[in-house]
């Protein structure tokens, strides 16, 4: 029981005694005050109706007062017994707000740490599976005799002959892979190779001059994983000239190419 609850009947316990002393000094204290001749008694005069009223009246008037009194302070007790049990709960609610506010952020940022595991997850699955090509170009050291043949500006180094395409593959497998070789004002060839597994090398044969001082680019397009679309470039800035194979560098980043509804 706290002590709150213990005011009001404290309270009533001291009403109580208080009424019970008030009586026993009323009555017990009458013939002390008739033998001192403060009240004069009238035995055998028996009081009228209106004398016992006001007997009554002057008697326990200030007692009924007093427990007017005294109810008026228990009164203001128990309204601030209601006070302070509103306030305890008013605590006691923001209190547990606090705590689920606490609880929803761990949650949350659980969430959060699982989503980023999810997340860098999926990113190592995605690079383990991107493929990783190389490009390089081979030129047979004997010329196709039916493929090959000097133009009249042979003087300018400009002449027809059969080339090879190299495409190796040394990472995850892809499909849909084509390859659009160009030079910077001209489509030079183009390449529907399909799929290509990891470590495996595909070769196409195209026919051409040397390409030699020129900027030759080449674009990759494929898919790999779980439908991932991406695009990566390449390039090589001499061409053939008298090389019987070149390579060509990639540059840029890899593109990722949007689904389309």
């Amino acid at each position: 029981m706290c002590e709150g609850e213990r005011r009001p009947k404290r309270l009533a316990r001291i009403g109580l005694l208080c009424t019970a002393i008030y009586i026993v000094l009323l009555f017990g204290g009458l013939p002390l005050l008739a033998s001192l001749g403060i009240v004069e008694l009238l035995p055998g005069s028996p009081l009228k109706l209106n004398e016992v009223g006001d007997f009554l009246a002057g008697a326990f008037g200030p007692l009924a007062l007093f427990w007017v009194v005294l109810g008026f302070f228990q009164q203001g007790e128990e309204l601030q017994n209601s006070v302070d049990a509103l306030n305890l709960q008013a605590k006691e609610m923001r209190a547990s707000v606090e705590q689920q506010k606490a609880m929803l952020e761990v949650t949350r940022s659980g969430i959060e740490h699982e989503k980023l595991k999810l997340e860098e997850e999926r990113v190592r699955i995605e690079e383990a599976a991107k493929p990783i090509f190389s490009i390089s170009f081979r030129m047979p050291e004997q010329p196709d005799p039916k493929g090959t043949f000097r133009s009249p500006a042979f003087r300018l180094k400009a002449f027809v002959t059969l080339h090879q395409f190299h495409l190796h593959n040394a990472g995850g497998a892809a499909s849909s892979l084509s390859v659009v070789l160009r030079t910077e004002t001209q489509e030079v060839a183009q390449f529907e190779i399909g799929a290509i597994a990891t470590g495996a090398t595909s070769i196409e044969d195209f026919r051409g001059d040397t390409y030699e001082g020129r900027n030759l680019f080449a674009t990759i397009t494929y898919t790999f994983g779980n439908g991932i679309r991406e695009r990566q470039e390449f390039h090589a800035s001499s061409g053939f000239g008298n090389n019987i194979v070149f390579k060509m560098s990639k540059i840029g980043e890899t593109q990722r190419i949007p689904h389309r509804p």
